[in-house]
């Protein structure tokens, strides 16, 4: 299991931190927790377009606390710390 934090493409916010076995466990446990269910995720290494739901995932230290994602500096330490890719997602079908 590792710690995953996850910035929103949109917004460039870190949208939140969770424990799992893949980043893709990770952001359905996180979405459905916010109330989005129903959500596929597609980890890839490309870029994103910036209008594009989705997420740039990094593995972060298991101790790693976040009490504001919208603060700079906690961007800044996420974004340096290592990239998984870039998860797409999409409504169910």
């Amino acid at each position: 299991m590792k710690r995953y934090a996850y910035i929103d493409n949109c917004s460039g916010f870190v949208w939140g931190l969770q424990d799992a076995t893949t980043p893709q466990q990770g952001a359905k446990q996180m979405d459905e927790e916010l109330g989005a269910s129903g959500r596929q995720y597609d980890l890839t290494d490309g870029p994103a377009f910036s209008n594009e739901t989705g997420y740039h995932v990094h593995v972060v230290p298991m101790d790693l606390d976040i009490a504001d994602g919208q603060d700079e500096d906690v961007i800044e330490v996420v974004s340096a710390l290592p990239y998984v890719g870039y998860l797409r997602v999409t409504a169910s079908a």
